[in-house]
């Protein structure tokens, strides 16, 4: 069956324990809650990938899994709600860190200029910037432009493809 102590939510608690116990301002609460999966719980990365791929097969484990994942974020939230006063950025940054937690191992491209850790923790320390210029690329771009030979191209992008949008960020 499903492992009783992701189920019962007791890992997730006792982080949050040793985090708060710990203590400091959200941004110090972060980086020892980071230290704590990066060095602590990493090696159970595999273990939480195979759970999400179950739960994307099992509706019952799907539910225990985005239970969890709500846990995770308000907490994420929270502490990044006391340094960022405006919540989508608080919660954007809580939602990057979460995905950074349990989607690193699956990146396959080895490391070129750091270790894993030194990479982890720079990705880490880009979440606590905050450089307004980084909000600034968005674009006022029409939703549902048109494409090449008359076709629509998709809403979500603001008709712009990716590589649209990276010719951009360059320019």
């Amino acid at each position: 069956g499903f492992p009783r102590s992701w189920s019962d939510g007791i890992l997730t608690p006792v982080v949050f324990k040793e985090v708060d116990r710990v203590g400091g301002d959200g941004k110090r609460r972060l980086k020892h809650m980071s230290g704590i999966i990066f060095k602590r719980y990493g090696d159970q990365l595999n273990l939480e990938l195979a759970l999400r791929d179950w739960g994307r097969k099992d509706p019952k484990i799907g539910e225990i899994i985005a239970r969890e994942d709500e846990r995770r974020m308000d907490y994420m939230r929270g502490l990044f709600g006391e340094i960022y006063d405006d919540p989508k950025i608080a919660e954007a940054k809580a939602w990057l860190l979460f995905s950074l937690y349990v989607g690193e191992i699956i990146i396959a491209a080895p490391m070129k200029e750091q270790s894993r850790e030194e990479l982890l923790w720079a990705c880490l320390d880009s979440l606590f910037e905050n450089n307004k210029a980084a909000n600034s690329w968005r674009l006022s771009i029409p939703m549902g432009m048109v494409g090449k030979e008359g076709e629509e191209l998709p809403k979500t992008t603001g008709g712009l493809s990716s590589l649209d949008v990276i010719q951009i960020a360059k320019n």
